[in-house]
């Protein structure tokens, strides 16, 4: 408090200071309109947006069509939602981007090039991995990028009583309605184990976004009664899919830093993932997780889970305990607010 009065200017200084910071202010996370609320970028912006009202920051998601305005936009996707946000007129100095795997895979192709410009035009720019802020870094100099790790609930996503001994092995497939996660790879790795004598089942879920893909995974489904597609599953029953699974598998196209992987291993299931970026960035193979390059490595990485259930369950509790330690939703929240904060300013 100040005790000055009747008010010098220094202490006027010192009350519009505090009002300032003090003044409530808003954020939209904005999605592209296609996202189902299911989808990972839905969930990320979700999550983010209720730790912020917790901190009593005015925050929600919306979708790209809504043209959404606040003090602070913050765009997931660089190309299809911040580049469009700018066209539609929003103040650069105002927006954040996200960029996810996908944005960086595209970031040389001709047809995002002439874009990079327009994107420099943007406050900041987050990305998930410390491997894309350098990548980032180098295709862009100046730009302000900053590398805030995805959080996720421990407590929401946690390891379930033991489940009931099966001959099956069960591996699910999260979020895999897109090309980019490629189920049918997916299906091609659980047939090469039912050729080397490991039973296992597979289990993908949607939202399918493709439609002519999910029609090629009905097909296989019916060839392979071990397979089970799901089309949606609500996100309040995503922790209970995760229980009853042996592990989590990824075998996508780019990866930014999948919520699907950090909620199994919350959720104390090891994951099996292929060799790219934002997988290597999340899973130390042997340790917190399988990570593969070829079909062989696959089937030999899974044979010893089988043949070693304790193995399996020691991974899976490194998995957790480093989701624990490295991906906490508060420090998330607190990160994303400091920078909204000064983008707000």
């Amino acid at each position: 408090m100040w005790s000055c009065w009747p008010p010098t200017p220094r202490c006027r200084m010192g009350r519009e200071l505090a009002s300032a910071l003090a003044a409530p202010w808003r954020v939209v996370l904005v999605v592209r309109d296609d996202t189902p609320v299911a989808g990972g970028n839905w969930q990320s912006a979700a999550r983010l947006a209720g730790a912020l009202r917790r901190r009593g920051t005015e925050a929600r998601v919306a979708r790209l069509s809504e043209r959404p305005a606040a003090d602070v936009v913050h765009a997931f996707h660089a190309w299809a939602t911040a580049a469009p946000l700018l066209d539609l007129g929003v103040d650069p100095a105002r927006l954040v981007v996200t960029w996810t795997g996908t944005d960086l895979a595209a970031l040389d192709s001709p047809a995002s090039l002439h874009r990079v410009g327009t994107l420099s035009r943007a406050a900041h720019h987050t990305v998930l991995t410390r491997a894309a802020r350098d990548r980032l870094a180098a295709a862009a100099p100046g730009w302000r990028v900053s590398h805030i790790p995805p959080g996720v609930d421990t407590g929401q996503f946690r390891p379930g009583p033991p489940a009931e001994a099966s001959a099956r092995l069960h591996l699910l497939l999260v979020g895999a309605g897109r090309r980019v996660k490629r189920p049918l790879c997916a299906v091609e790795l659980v047939s090469a184990l039912w050729a080397a004598g490991i039973e296992a089942r597979l289990t993908v879920t949607g939202p399918p976004r493709d439609s002519a893909l999910w029609t090629a995974l009905t097909a296989q489904a019916q060839i392979h009664p071990w397979l089970t597609l799901v089309e949606e599953v609500e996100p309040a029953a995503m922790p209970g899919w995760y229980r009853r699974a042996d592990v989590v598998l990824n075998v996508s196209e780019t990866e930014g830093l999948s919520n699907a992987l950090l909620e199994g291993m919350a959720s104390g299931v090891p994951p099996a993932v292929v060799d790219i970026p934002g997988n290597r960035a999340l899973v130390e193979a042997g340790h917190t997780g399988l990570v593969f390059r070829t079909q062989p490595e696959f089937v030999a990485g899974i044979a010893a889970l089988v043949r070693d259930p304790a193995f399996r369950g020691r991974m899976g509790a490194a998995a957790r305990t480093y989701v624990m330690a490295h991906h906490n939703v508060e420090r998330e929240a607190d990160a994303f607010s400091a920078l909204y904060r000064r983008v707000a300013s």
